[in-house]
This record gives structure tokens, sequence and C-alpha cells, in this order.
């Protein structure tokens, strides 16, 4: 009877990734001759085979490619990569992990602009740019107490792609102020 083999991945919670997976091998009885040229990757990068230490089963670890908004890593093996202690060969198996490494993109759109510095003064629409080192950023969606506040965007997709918003000024030459009024 040939040693049947099932490829399961790590079990990850989410329908989608934008981390690496563990892919899991497991044959149905003890086999000789697996190794990581046995399998093919597709839709990300292998890691090293390793083995459980039973000869049964085997595991890799299959990173996904950056920057892919809808992408599927696969592992396949094909028949006859090991053999049981009798010479019988593997059956083939394969199995796949999608995967979402794209960074979401979004504009703020909570706070109206206000710039006090010439030429371009006034409130500032969605998108132009302005030369006022301090701002005045008025809250659109409700109210806070007037004072000083530090704020931070961070924006996350549903597979925990994040992208941060730089709201403080903490790179050279984009620090600014916000007051609540």
């Amino acid at each position: 009877m040939d040693p049947r083999l099932a490829i399961v991945p790590d079990g990850t919670p989410a329908a989608v990734t934008n981390a690496a997976t563990r892919f899991f091998f497991r044959f149905g009885e003890p086999v000789t001759g697996s190794e990581a040229a046995d399998g093919r990757v597709a839709g990300g990068s292998a890691g090293p085979l390793m083995a459980d230490g039973d000869g049964r089963g085997f595991w890799m670890t299959v990173t996904p490619p950056s920057g892919v908004a809808s992408g599927r890593m696969t592992v396949t093996v094909g028949a006859a990569a090991a053999a049981d202690a009798a010479g019988n060969p593997s059956t083939t198996a394969s199995a796949g992990q999608d995967d979402d490494t794209l960074a979401p993109t979004q504009r703020l759109t909570l706070f109206r602009v206000t710039d006090d510095v010439a030429p371009n003064t006034g409130n500032r629409v969605s998108g132009a740019t302005t030369n006022d080192r301090t701002p005045t950023l008025t809250r659109t969606d409700g109210t806070l107490a007037p004072g000083a506040y530090a704020y931070t965007a961070s924006i996350v997709d549903a597979v925990g792609n994040t992208t941060v918003l730089d709201l403080n000024g903490s790179a050279a030459g984009t620090a600014f102020g916000i007051v609540v009024i």
C-alpha cells in the first residue's frame, strides 16, 4: 500500500493572512527520501523542509510576497516524492493559503485644516498642501475639550497590514502642532 500524503496549512485563523504560513506534510506511515526539492511552492518563498522526527511528518514555512493585494501560497508534492520501507511510492498532495500583503491607503477626513500663513490661508481642501507649521485642525466628527493633543493614525486592513500616518511631525521637516478649538 502506498504511503498517503496530506498537506495542511498551520491553521491560520483568518481566511486570508499577511504572515508566513507553516505547511505540515504528514505521511500515512514512515517514509524515506522526502526532501525540499520534491515540493513545488507557488506564490511565496519556501523555507527549508524540517522533519518532525517520526519519519512521517515534515513542515516548511512559506512567506508571501510583499505588496500583493490578493495572492495565494500553494505547496504541492508530486507522487513518489518518498517511499515506505517496502518501496511503495507516496501519493501526491497539495494545499494553499490565501494572502494579502498590500498595506491599505486611506485619507484622514475627520479634521478641517486651517492655514494661517500666507499665501494660502483659510480652510484647506482635501489634497491641498499647507506651508503653515502649526495649522489649526478642527475636529469635524464630534467635540473634544480645548487644548493641545498629539494624534497618531494607524490604518489597519482586515488581515493586519498597517500604514501609519505621521500626524505629529516626527520626520524631519514635518513638525506641526494640533490645536482643538
